[in-house]
């Protein structure tokens, strides 16, 4: 095929793998320009080589992610290619394709697990780990604070029951406790150092309908 030769849509749209009615899309788009065209209306013809550097140079891969691949990027041959099945220009379409499409599916996927966890958040099966580590953390304060406020009514008990000075008890006392705490803070710590820093937890695929009806 020599570089001035030129086709109709319906032999360009053959020769790129695409269907007539994108042919025409193109022309309309701007990715096909007037450089490529020879003639007017649904007669025109098509100059190949100069309508294969128009597409290859006005068609991105972002815009084909974009458009959920209707822009088909195996429509680019190489110069000289003559867009046949396992050429190197359609390897490599298919090549970016296929990258596309992985890529596509990935994010589908990433949204349908985000999915599912949000649903399992709002049902109460999932929690975050920070804002259950601050409500625990607002239990255990108020919890030392009662018990804390509480040895002042315990020294007053036992100061009367056995006819022993108050301060003095309520010194022990305080004592006492200051040295349970330390021993209690200290197992927990011991805990804590034991646990994996991560602990995985397998969310149910959104499109899953066992998982649906759980």
């Amino acid at each position: 095929m020599s570089a001035a030769q030129t086709v109709t849509k319906a032999e360009f749209a053959r020769i790129i793998g695409v269907s007539g009615g994108r042919v025409t899309q193109m022309i309309s788009e701007g990715k096909i320009g007037a450089e490529a065209l020879e003639g007017d209306g649904p007669r025109a013809r098509i100059r190949v080589d100069v309508a294969r550097a128009q597409i290859r140079e006005r068609t991105n891969v972002g815009q084909s992610l974009g458009n959920g691949l209707d822009t088909r990027l195996d429509v680019l041959p190489f110069d000289g290619d003559d867009g046949e099945p396992g050429s190197p220009a359609r390897t490599a379409g298919n090549s970016i394709e296929n990258q596309i499409k992985a890529e596509r599916l990935r994010q589908l996927r990433h949204a349908n697990e985000l999915d599912a966890e949000e649903r399992l958040l709002s049902r109460g099966t999932l929690i975050r780990s920070d804002q259950a580590a601050a409500a625990m953390g607002k239990v255990a304060a108020r919890m030392l604070t009662v018990m804390e406020a509480s040895l002042g009514e315990l020294a007053d008990t036992l100061a009367a029951a056995h006819k022993l000075d108050r301060r003095a008890v309520l010194h022990s006392l305080r004592q006492a406790w200051r040295a349970t705490r330390a021993k209690a803070a200290d197992a927990a710590r011991r805990e804590a150092d034991a646990l994996p820093l991560v602990i995985e937890e397998q969310v149910p695929d959104a499109s899953d309908p066992a998982e649906g009806q759980a």
